[in-house]
């Protein structure tokens, strides 16, 4: 997918701004560290130090020459990202850049994937068209439930209950925790180490 010498393992905050002008990409694609913005973390925002690299994007955006600007920025963060310091300064500079720009929380339930994990994403397109985003990023209204077996591989009619896969009993004390489900669930939860503290 990439060209010889076009890949870069480096900490965007240490990117000079002559690194975006020599190395224009065509879209930015950003999840950075949901922990500043969590509502179950200290909520320390934009003083966050994990909050740095967001804000050297930003910074980028406001002060590099447009050519190096991307075509299209996606970011996802965390339910709560939507009230922080650090995207009212991502939309300023958006703006003063002339982006067009969506923001939603989306969950994988939405678009008919049994698993619950409710996101907010933004969408921001360089564009001269007004509301060229329009309705495209609007989730579904009405969607289907669909049992997790259509998405499991292997024999439907193996009985998974059997010894090989019994939760050994030391984990019993996480069960209040634990996302049990079956294959006609049609929901279902990530587990991440914050749960269940």
């Amino acid at each position: 997918n990439f060209e010889p010498g076009k890949t870069f393992a480096r900490d965007v905050k240490s990117l000079p701004d002559s690194f975006f002008i020599e190395n224009r990409a065509d879209l930015w694609m950003m999840s950075p560290p949901c922990q500043p913005y969590t509502r179950r973390g200290k909520a320390l925002d934009a003083a966050d130090p994990r909050a740095a690299g967001l804000k050297r994007l930003t910074n980028v955006l406001r002060t590099c020459p447009s050519a190096a600007l991307p075509c299209g920025i996606l970011l996802e963060n965390v339910p709560g990202f939507e009230s922080s310091h650090s995207l009212s300064e991502l939309q300023d500079s958006l703006r003063i850049r002339g982006f067009s720009f969506f923001m939603h929380e989306l969950c994988p339930t939405q678009f008919e994937i049994p698993n619950r994990r409710k996101r907010f994403y933004l969408v921001a397109v360089k564009s001269t068209r007004p509301n060229i985003l329009g309705t495209v990023c609007e989730p579904p209204r009405e969607h289907t439930e669909r049992r997790l077996e259509e998405f499991l591989f292997g024999d439907p009619g193996r009985d998974y209950y059997d010894e090989e896969y019994k939760l050994p009993a030391h984990y019993l004390r996480y069960q209040a925790a634990l996302d049990v489900v079956t294959r006609s669930s049609t929901e279902s939860d990530c587990f991440t180490g914050a749960y269940g503290r």
